[in-house]
């Protein structure tokens, strides 16, 4: 049987983590994950042309019906119909334009 000899032990990587070294690290992990979400909302998946299409052909024939140009939104809808697609349909808050 070994004596002992009275010494501690160093476990090296068994000590706790100091609370400030805790707090930097869930920061980090939160901003990690708020950078994602923010990425995954605003669609920072598509390519720059996806944006300018969803942009040309949703958008903008919605936004310019709400500013009373209407004739974007029919030219687009004309469209959608003949490709097969669901039509854009404006607000009906400003359906009165």
């Amino acid at each position: 049987m070994a004596a002992s000899t009275g010494k501690k032990s160093d476990n090296g990587l068994r000590r706790e983590a100091p609370p400030a070294l805790i707090a930097v690290a869930l920061l980090l992990v939160l901003a990690g994950v708020g950078a994602g979400i923010f990425y995954f909302v605003n669609g920072g998946w598509k390519t720059e042309g996806q944006k300018m299409d969803s942009f040309y052909h949703e958008f903008l024939p919605l936004e310019q019906y709400s500013r009373g140009n209407k004739d974007l939104l029919i030219k687009e809808n004309e469209l959608r119909k003949k490709e097969g697609r669901e039509l854009l349909v404006p607000p009906a808050s400003k359906a009165g334009n």
